[in-house]
């Protein structure tokens, strides 16, 4: 599996996932509960992450882009 997002929102990472399922790939969410322990912890230990499988990665990896894109104005 492969990293393609993290993030604190939780609506943002809940936003992501429906366009990775609408695009047919599964994502899994991993470190969601330890959200809270952020900047006790490193982040890159506590911040709540999606990853999808090394055959969708890169398909995947578009769709964030354009998902940040989008966010960003």
């Amino acid at each position: 599996m492969t990293r393609v997002y993290a993030s604190n929102d939780p609506s943002l990472l809940a936003m992501l996932q429906m366009r990775l399922d609408e695009a047919g790939i599964r994502s899994a969410m991993f470190n969601q509960p330890l959200a809270s322990v952020v900047g006790e912890v490193a982040f890159n230990v506590a911040v709540p992450e999606i990853w999808v499988s090394k055959e969708d990665a890169d398909r995947a990896r578009s769709i964030v882009e354009a998902f940040e894109h989008e966010l960003s104005g």
